[in-house]
């Protein structure tokens, strides 16, 4: 699962936040998971899930990073900007 530019630990809490929020199984979301076979990520659920990100690893995304976070990686890659900046 560890494809994505964070710890394994980082990678796990990114993926079972957004199965949580799509309420999916938490073996559904890996970090190759493609957005694109995840119905339930609808644009509602994105905001849901940035929000969340928000709150569970203390960053703030711009409108940028949420707007064109379109798969699992690209949030993986703003958190770690941020954690990393931070």
């Amino acid at each position: 699962m560890n494809a994505l530019p964070l710890t394994p630990t980082q990678s796990k809490l990114l993926c079972d936040t957004i199965a949580r929020i799509i309420e999916a199984g938490d073996d559904t979301i890996r970090a190759d998971t493609p957005r694109s076979s995840l119905p339930e990520w609808d644009s509602i659920k994105h905001m849901e899930i940035i929000l969340e990100l928000e709150n569970v690893f203390g960053v703030r995304f711009t409108s940028s990073e949420w707007i064109h976070s379109h798969e699992i990686a690209d949030l993986a890659t703003a958190i770690h900007s941020h954690l990393s900046n931070g």
